[in-house]
């Protein structure tokens, strides 16, 4: 305020950053009153977050007065930021981006997240400088649910106030089930059980048994569903209408949201079956015996004997091992003595 006491008087500011102030206003015209009249000014183009010294000063015929020191410091501008897509997302994990710029003062950075836009959790705050233009930020994200759908967004600090960049999101990915494949069992001449096991790592998941003459399979098994545990469990297939003595190559598979899993591949052989007709025996001069079956040409047939009819079959010792002398005709030659009581038994080998 300025009081003229009664004659013509002008006005005007002086400031600057000291006390020397340095800049003056434009002088207006405080009138020829007698009372106090309210003088002001508009200052721009400060320098923001500065400190400022000012003073009014009133000029009239009679000399120049200075009003007391007064200061004022500008404001800070709040840094500006901008959320970015994640990278790396895993099935626990993502790498959450953004850029901030801190528009001249220090700022700091971090990102909010969650699996709503309440977000609930943040990374560490970290520096993000004091610089005048954009800057990369970004952080690290684990220990995250799998197959679950998450949002962030950055946020930049400094001592004009916080921002928030708009609000990102990604899904984590679903792991792959974990299939095993395990011997056949239940061989028979025509088929046998396929066997293996699958961990579906949580989530719902289909199997089934790839089977063929090749590695290139060809055939296929039903798919059977998995409930959605976190453990292996068993699974098998049973096969049939294969050739005797044919070998067959199978493996698992496994197929849920987050990919597919084949287990190694399995072989096995179909059994080959005994000779339909009876085995002759023939007594050779040298007491030893000769017994011949016809069959499949290429089948390995394995004699067993016991002197004793009332020794189970289990108990029974290896005679012989076949020799194909003819295709499709088998000889035991030389198994030993012969005996009123002996028997035997022909079954293949695998």
């Amino acid at each position: 305020t300025v009081n003229p006491n009664g004659f013509a008087t002008g006005s005007y500011f002086e400031y600057g950053t000291t006390t020397a102030y340095g800049s003056q206003t434009a002088t207006n015209n405080a009138g020829s009153g007698s009372s106090g009249v309210a003088v002001n000014a508009g200052l721009s183009g400060l320098g923001a977050g500065t400190s400022y010294h000012y003073r009014v000063v009133a000029v009239n015929a009679g000399g120049s007065v200075n009003g007391a020191d007064q200061g004022f410091t500008t404001g800070v501008p709040v840094p500006s930021a901008t959320t970015l897509a994640a990278s790396g997302v895993t099935t626990s994990g993502a790498g959450l981006n953004g850029t901030v710029n801190p528009n001249g003062f220090a700022t700091g950075s971090y990102f909010e997240y969650g699996t709503t836009t309440a977000y609930g959790s943040k990374t560490t705050t970290n520096n993000a400088g004091s610089g005048s233009s954009g800057v990369a930020v970004n952080a690290g994200l684990s220990g995250l649910g799998a197959g679950t759908s998450y949002h962030y967004r950055v946020v930049a600090v400094n001592a004009g106030g916080s921002v928030s960049g708009a609000d990102q999101g990604f899904t984590t990915g679903v792991p792959a089930p974990v299939a095993t494949t395990l011997a056949a069992s239940g061989v028979t001449t025509s088929g046998a059980v396929l066997n293996g096991t699958v961990n579906p790592n949580g989530f719902a998941t289909g199997s089934y048994f790839e089977y063929g003459t090749t590695t290139a399979y060809g055939s296929k098994t039903a798919t059977n569903g998995l409930d959605a545990g976190s453990v292996a469990v068993s699974v098998d297939a049973n096969i049939s209408g294969l050739p005797s003595g044919s070998t067959t190559h199978f493996r698992l598979v496994a197929s849920g949201a987050g990919g597919m899993a084949i287990g190694a591949d399995q072989v096995f052989t179909t059994i080959v079956p005994m000779p339909s007709s009876s085995a002759e025996v023939r007594m050779m001069g040298d007491g030893s015996m000769r017994m011949t079956f016809t069959g499949s040409a290429g089948a390995t047939i394995t004699v067993l004997g016991s002197s004793d009819p009332s020794v189970p079959m289990s108990g029974w010792t290896v005679m012989g091992v076949s020799v194909e002398t003819s295709p499709g005709v088998f000889e035991f030659i030389d198994i030993g003595a012969a005996t009123a009581s002996m028997r035997f038994y022909g079954t293949r080998t695998e």
